[in-house]
């Protein structure tokens, strides 16, 4: 941490960060720096979120469930009460989802968070353009340089292993765009057969070009 420190940028890259009393990096001896009296710091890249929900407020989880499915539907009303029936309306609202999607980036920047994901919305399929705002997400980067990240929500379950295998090494082997994937989330059995066919030890064939965040079981 710097109390007293200079920002050195080119275009769109920062090379280098010095403190206020160390000489100009080369190419910048001439460069008068800006006294901006602000605070500066990395941006903190999310790993995993649904970003249009955070516009709701935060739902208090009322006991311990062993996977993600068990908190939904018919077995816990209040959740579509409070979570899914909201997004709902407000998802399917042209004129509404727009403040939605500006509202949750800014509340990421103000958190710290300059890239995040999770823009698919189940209500609102059309909702991916609209996420070209104040945050860099990963599935809509608008920029050439940076190839954007397929996704894939749904569970992969032990039975559909060996397909999604293929697919995934179809896929690394064509050089495509990174892929995200979307894990199960849990502790108990019914998420480790779910995210079994996820471990990198199964998903043989992987580019660098490629790759996959899933949520592992505790």
């Amino acid at each position: 941490m710097l109390d007293d420190g200079v920002l050195y940028i080119c275009g769109q890259r920062i090379e280098a960060v010095l403190s206020a009393d160390a000489p100009a990096p080369p190419g910048f001896e001439t460069v008068v720096p800006v006294a901006c009296g602000g605070t500066v710091q990395p941006g903190l890249i999310e790993l995993h979120n649904h970003l249009p929900y955070d516009v709701l407020p935060l739902w208090a989880v009322p006991k311990k469930y062993g996977n993600r499915s068990q908190w939904g539907g018919s077995k816990n009303p209040a959740y579509r009460t409070l979570v899914t029936g909201p997004m709902r309306v407000l998802g399917e609202d042209p004129k509404l989802m727009p403040a939605v999607v500006r509202y949750v980036e800014a509340q990421a920047m103000v958190s710290g968070t300059t890239t995040t994901q999770g823009i698919a919305l189940f209500s609102n399929a059309g909702a991916r353009r609209m996420y070209r705002g104040i945050v860099r997400n990963v599935e809509e980067t608008d920029a050439p340089v940076l190839p954007e990240a397929a996704s894939k929500i749904a569970d992969v379950e032990a039975k559909d292993a060996e397909t999604f295998l293929a697919r995934h090494q179809q896929h690394a082997q064509a050089a495509p765009p990174p892929r995200r994937g979307h894990g199960p989330g849990g502790t108990d059995q019914a998420a480790r057969i779910i995210s079994w066919p996820c471990r990198s030890d199964r998903a043989g064939g992987r580019s660098p070009r490629t790759w996959s965040a899933f949520t592992a079981p505790g």
